[in-house]
């Protein structure tokens, strides 16, 4: 969804420990991440929060947490039925 791609960021990317992951929701609903691995197996979901239209949401994201190893991995953000992905690296 080109919408929530716009205001979908992952800082500090590349990194090595946690990142946050931000975007801004185009319409009230549910929100959360997926995080999935190069294979497209999920590693990560967070809870689900409700958001309200217009209003920027910020999810951790902790790789050191989760002893994943470095590598390419892709963050989808979901709000209602829209979604948008970027690509992030760890690196240990």
């Amino acid at each position: 969804d080109a919408v929530i791609a716009e205001s979908l960021t992952v800082h500090p990317n590349p990194f090595n420990g946690s990142a946050q992951v931000s975007m801004t929701a185009p319409e009230s609903g549910m929100a959360g991440i997926v995080v999935r691995d190069a294979l497209g197996r999920v590693v990560y979901t967070s809870e689900l929060k409700h958001v309200l239209a217009g209003a920027t949401e910020t999810f951790t994201f902790d790789a050191h947490e989760l002893a994943l190893p470095s590598g390419a991995y892709h963050v989808t953000a979901l709000v209602g039925g829209r979604e948008a992905s970027r690509e992030v690296v760890f690196v240990r």
